[in-house]
């Protein structure tokens, strides 16, 4: 990929025209912080003063996840700013459990409750469940 103003560490590789892609390398992101490290900001909602610029590496969600349970540090992006009005488009969690379409029996004798799970980005603080439409819980991401 060609590289982002944030890539440092350039290799030479080959180019095939018409094959290869153009898109730019993406796995940094430089985002706004407020000053305590406590929130992220968007353009809507970044202050004119008081927050720090930071860059982090992009880190899908199922390696968020792989890496909070081998107890791997990575840098976190921290919450989107609770104050911030815009309404954000995008993918949003992905749900991995249960399955849809699948079938799941539980025993009368011995019911054990199914496992409800999500990947979400490392932005999102927590997720809401519903089942058909009903409040269910809410859950730490």
């Amino acid at each position: 990929m060609p590289p982002s103003s944030l890539c440092k560490n350039l290799i030479i590789d080959s180019f095939i025209p018409a094959i290869s892609t153009t898109s730019v390398c993406d796995h940094l992101h430089e985002y706004k912080i407020s000053a305590n490290g406590k929130y992220s900001y968007c353009e809507s909602c970044v202050p004119a003063t008081g927050y720090i610029k930071k860059i982090y590496r992009k880190t899908v969600p199922e390696m968020q996840d792989f890496f909070m349970q081998q107890h791997t540090g990575f840098d976190k992006i921290p919450p989107h700013y609770d104050g911030c009005e815009k309404l954000f488009k995008g993918d949003g969690p992905r749900i991995v459990s249960p399955r849809n379409n699948d079938e799941y029996y539980i025993s009368k004798k011995d019911p054990q409750p199914l496992e409800i799970n999500a990947y979400a980005g490392s932005d999102v603080s927590y997720l809401y469940w519903y089942i058909n439409d009903q409040f269910f819980k809410k859950t730490k991401a």
